[in-house]
């Protein structure tokens, strides 16, 4: 999992499978980079452990992230933070669906304890 620290949270508690990561860029640019398939995909490849997989720092320091000019940077994170959103509101809406047919079902086919 990837977030951004917020830039009021100067010193961190960080603990084992944890680490800071400082960019000469734009963070949202960034924390996308890092959720992309691809990334995953090689951080996959080198980490170890079985319960909690992780990646030394050495690996994550080896990984390439591609770094564009900062307008573009915006754009690009602006484009994807914009699909995320639309992601979002439609997965909501289909689960609010997926409850009005649940219950549609219950009142058209009701248990047999409801029988009357």
């Amino acid at each position: 999992m990837t977030q951004i620290v917020p830039e009021e949270v100067r010193v961190a508690n960080l603990t084992q499978g944890t680490t800071r990561i400082s960019s000469k860029g734009l963070a949202k640019f960034y924390l996308q980079s890092l959720a992309s398939q691809a990334v995953r995909d090689n951080v996959s490849a080198v980490s170890e452990g079985s319960t909690l997989r992780e990646i030394s720092l050495y690996d994550l320091r080896k990984i390439h992230l591609r770094r564009p000019d900062l307008a573009k940077q915006q754009r690009i994170s602006a484009g994807l933070t914009a699909l995320d959103t639309q992601i979002t509101a439609q997965a909501a809406q289909i689960e609010s669906l997926q409850t009005h047919k649940r219950g549609l079902m219950q009142q058209l086919f009701p248990s047999t304890g409801d029988a009357t």
